[in-house]
């Protein structure tokens, strides 16, 4: 019993980090994957910035993260000449989104997604 007493508070405190960072790893993923298919949107030739934006909001809703308080931008913007990049950088605070709450892990303030595409031609 003594045993269990000093070793169970350590092995929980290690599989709530664990959980913890698995989790910040898979929102990443998602902020990756909602940049790529933000930067998508805005690579085809008639997008528009409220399109974009538009699909970027119906994207973070479908992902839970619609209402955290995320920023965006898009560089150089919507129109640039064909076969230029289009950035997408999406970032989203981590206390909105944490899994656990605690704060005994030292985690980034903020989780970035980016992607880039080339702007398509008509």
């Amino acid at each position: 019993m003594v045993e269990l007493a000093i070793v169970l508070p350590v092995l929980l405190l290690l599989l709530l980090g664990l959980m913890e960072l698995g989790w910040a790893f898979y929102r990443m993923s998602q902020l990756t994957t909602a940049a790529r298919h933000t930067a998508r949107v805005a690579a085809r030739p008639d997008a528009t910035n409220e399109e974009v934006a538009a699909r970027l909001d119906q994207i973070m809703a479908d992902l839970g993260m619609g209402e955290v308080g995320y920023t965006f931008a898009i560089t150089p913007g919507v129109d640039p000449s064909v076969g230029e990049p289009v950035h997408v950088a999406l970032q989203v605070p981590y206390s909105e989104i944490t899994l656990t709450g605690v704060g005994f892990i030292p985690m980034p303030e903020q989780l970035r997604g980016h992607a880039a595409m080339a702007k398509e031609g008509p």
